[in-house]
């Protein structure tokens, strides 16, 4: 059995379901690569291919074109199994702006088109694309990706930007489709996007924790607390800390009553000694419990 990647595996797919010739634009629309990145993975099958004497056709001014072979499409299949699973983001559209977004909200990284271009091996085009995507699944927050001639980031306060990464992180849920309950168990795919450790141990501490009855939670107020708490500490871990708002005063009853929740929690996450809270961020994590 040869390993190919999941791209690859897909170009194959599409390449058995034609009967002629087609442009090579054709496929890298449909696998949102540029034309440079498909020939670089038509040379890859075709190394593979070899051995059984199947060849991908290139032809100038028609396109490319899977030769004829005694084997069924099934058996041709068969012979590379299930795509690798060993590969990078930039395979699939989503793998790659999961980690765009990673860069540009959790890491604040300053970005430009043509090195994400070189990197995951697409077009500035589908890189263009790409930020536009994350920018529709934030829009719920006033955080922004805004381009100039120094290059990309992201624009707006630690409590927006943290609500935009929340966002996103529902979207990756919702696109996983998962139907187990997600206080025991968030999807795999999230954690491309946020690490494990972090979510596991979260929520294990809320789980655990004798002040606080998770209970009389939902599981979906219990999932938006694990992620909100997961959210803030990545944050802090990078450096990140919330704006002072007028009404983060202890108004209320209930704010009062997770104060020292709050502190416990803190305490247990085991922050870095370097890793200090601050009034604001504080109160933002004891907000967050209410």
């Amino acid at each position: 059995m040869h390993e190919i990647s999941k791209r690859q595996h897909k170009l194959l797919r599409l390449l058995l379901e034609q009967k002629d010739f087609l442009p090579v634009n054709h496929f890298s629309k449909i696998l949102s690569i540029s034309d440079r990145t498909l020939y670089k993975d038509i040379d890859e099958l075709n190394k593979a291919l070899k051995k059984r004497k199947i060849e991908i056709l290139k032809r100038q001014g028609k396109g490319i074109f899977l030769s004829k072979s005694d084997l069924s499409n099934d058996e041709i299949l068969k012979i590379f199994g299930e795509a690798s699973t060993q590969i990078d983001f930039n395979q699939l559209p989503l793998e790659r702006q999961i980690k765009m977004a990673e860069y540009l909200l959790l890491r604040n990284k300053k970005v430009s088109y043509q090195l994400l271009s070189d990197e995951f091996l697409v077009s500035r085009t589908s890189i263009s694309n790409d930020l536009d995507q994350i920018q529709t699944v934030i829009e719920g927050s006033s955080v922004t990706i805004r381009s100039d001639n120094n290059g990309t980031k992201v624009n707006g306060n630690e409590s927006e930007i943290q609500k935009a990464i929340k966002q996103y992180a529902y979207f990756i849920i919702d696109k996983s489709d998962l139907t187990n309950s997600y206080r025991v168990q968030f999807p795999s795919l999230l954690f491309s996007f946020l690490p494990k450790d972090i979510i596991k141990k979260v929520s294990g501490l809320l789980q655990t924790n004798d002040h606080f009855n998770i209970d009389k939670l939902s599981d979906d107020h219990f999932q938006s607390l694990v992620l909100s708490i997961s959210i803030f500490v990545l944050r802090l871990q990078e450096g990140f800390h919330i704006e002072y708002q007028d009404n983060f005063l202890f108004e209320n009853v209930e704010s009062l009553k997770t104060f020292f929740l709050a502190n416990e929690l803190v305490e247990n996450l085991e922050l870095d000694n370097s890793i200090k809270l601050d009034s604001n961020d504080f109160e933002y994590f004891n907000r967050q419990l209410v």
